[in-house]
């Protein structure tokens, strides 16, 4: 057996006890090195949680700015042609010229053929001022006056210059008293006529064109003052002008009356509302008319308060034509419900300017505009309806443009952080409404008496926003519902042709119902 190496072995023990302090070296840096690499990980965790947070948070806000700018974008693009809006309120003047509107191609102006209505002379007037112009070199001759008598001298043309001259008449009424014997000496006195009761006044004409102009011309009370008194070269104060008008408004409730009665039994009536500023607090203006009737009222309230205040849509049977104000839908013994398409054309060209990729809105405003076509021309022929195959193929198309905008118009998606639904867009909005709302925008086209669009009724307030625009403020509850009273009469009397200072003039007289249907009380 051979010897072992006493020093190999030595040796041997040594390198394996260096290996194994190597060994545990190499464990304690290995378990450093995971350490210090497990907490640099959960840093860089902690860090892509940190970014995945922010990029989560910026595609959140990239989305809120997205949405912001459609709304802007749509906001930009909104101007009077397809929306709401007064073409004042244009931000510029491009957005003043209607570039939708369909052109014909003619020239400005009357056509070939029109008959026109060119100036002629009054049919009474005060004086005639006639003036002979000779020609200069005759009016230094000696022998002129021999000429003017031979036939040499003729009219070779005239000219007439209609003019208006104010005129300041003073009535002078004189009350003589006698005694008269045959009645034992009694002092018997004449009468002054109706409505002469003080010492000095101002007659009908002037209370008449006093409000004209305060309510027709829509000139404040200060400036209707200003030009009376320059008109009559005398001082009308503005406290008579303000009497002249809360008393006429006094004298015509009977007749306001009347105009809301006698319009309870049309077949359509028109209804809309607008703002009126009454002592610095928004009011609203409420209108119910047709072609012949005018009945105007003043409430606090826009909706469905203010709409009964007025007492006629609560007690009307007929049809009515509106926008699509919730307010009118409330009232349920309504024979029909019209819409006011011309508000749904503007509202289909504002999807269209802002949204140019939903083609369904080009195309069902074509097709409102058909229907209008063909309704105008069967009513061209002397037809009082269409053909029921003609008005389902108008129908038809209608339903198919209303699908078509619910599919590529999309109900918006849900919010993954809220859970909650987020706001429908305008587009959507629209379709939904015209959906809902189709046989009564397709009223005008089954029923040829309800008419394509609500203009009767804007035409009617039209003059209650340039009295705002001109004097600004009512500042009294009972001046504005003078106001209303007043119009209302005005309005009714010209659609009825009545020139207004003859209305005035017959109401002042307390003759009011005359200019409107040639009755007396």
């Amino acid at each position: 057996m051979e010897s072992i190496n006493v020093e190999f072995v030595q040796n041997l023990l040594a390198s394996y006890k260096e290996l194994q302090e190597s060994y545990y070296a190499l464990q304690n840096r290995m378990a450093a090195f995971e350490a210090m690499a497990s907490a640099k990980f959960e840093d860089y965790e902690a860090k892509l949680a940190e970014k995945d947070t922010v990029i989560a948070s910026l595609k959140s806000e990239v989305a809120d700015l997205t949405k912001k700018l459609e709304r802007y974008r749509e906001k930009d693009k909104t101007n009077s042609s397809n929306s709401h809006m007064s073409p004042s309120s244009d931000k510029t003047k491009s957005a003043h010229k209607n570039t939708h509107k369909n052109t014909s191609g003619r020239k400005p102006g009357a056509q070939q053929g029109h008959k026109g209505s060119g100036m002629s002379l009054p049919a009474h007037y005060d004086r005639q001022e006639i003036t002979s112009l000779t020609p200069k070199p005759c009016q230094s001759c000696p022998i002129r006056f021999v000429c003017s008598s031979l036939a040499c001298a003729r009219v070779s043309a005239v000219r007439h210059e209609v003019d208006v001259v104010v005129q300041v008449v003073v009535h002078k009424y004189e009350q003589l008293e006698c005694r008269c014997h045959r009645l034992d000496n009694a002092v018997l006195r004449g009468t002054f006529p109706e409505g002469i009761a003080a010492t000095m006044q101002y007659g009908q004409e002037t209370r008449a064109l006093a409000i004209a102009l305060l309510n027709e011309g829509a000139v404040s009370a200060q400036r209707t003052h200003d030009i009376l008194s320059a008109l009559a070269g005398m001082p009308v104060s503005v406290g008579s002008i303000i009497a002249w008008n809360l008393g006429l408004s006094d004298d015509l409730e009977g007749v306001h009356k009347e105009i809301r009665d006698e319009l309870l039994n049309a077949a359509v009536a028109h209804g809309d509302e607008t703002s009126m500023n009454v002592n610095g607090t928004n009011w609203w203006v409420h209108v119910a008319c047709n072609k012949l009737l005018t009945y105007l009222t003043v409430h606090k309230r826009r909706g469905h308060e203010g709409i009964c205040a007025a007492d006629f849509f609560p007690l009307y049977r007929g049809i009515c034509v509106t926008d699509c104000w919730k307010a009118y839908d409330m009232f349920k013994t309504l024979s029909g419900h019209g819409r006011c398409c011309a508000h749904i054309l503007r509202e289909l060209q504002k999807v269209i300017d802002t949204h140019p990729e939903l083609v369904w809105a080009k195309y069902l405003q074509q097709t409102l505009l058909k229907m209008k076509a063909a309704k105008e021309r069967a009513i061209a022929k002397g037809k009082s309806s269409l053909s029921r195959s003609t008005i389902y193929g108008y129908m038809a198309d209608y339903d198919l443009w209303i699908r078509s905008g619910k599919y590529y118009t999309p109900l918006p998606s849900e919010n993954p952080e809220t859970g909650k639904k987020e706001s429908k867009s305008y587009a959507r909005r629209l379709v939904e409404r015209l959906e809902r709302y189709r046989d009564e925008v397709c009223l005008f086209l089954t029923k040829f008496v309800v008419p394509f669009d609500n203009n009767q009724a804007e035409r009617d307030l039209r003059p209650v926003k340039t009295k705002m625009k001109v004097s600004g403020v009512m500042r009294t509850e009972r001046g504005a519902k003078a106001y209303a009273i007043i119009r209302s009469f005005l309005s009714t009397a010209k659609k009825h042709g009545v020139n207004i200072m003859v209305a005035l003039r017959l109401a002042f007289a307390g003759r009011a119902r005359e200019a409107i249907w040639g009755e007396t009380y």
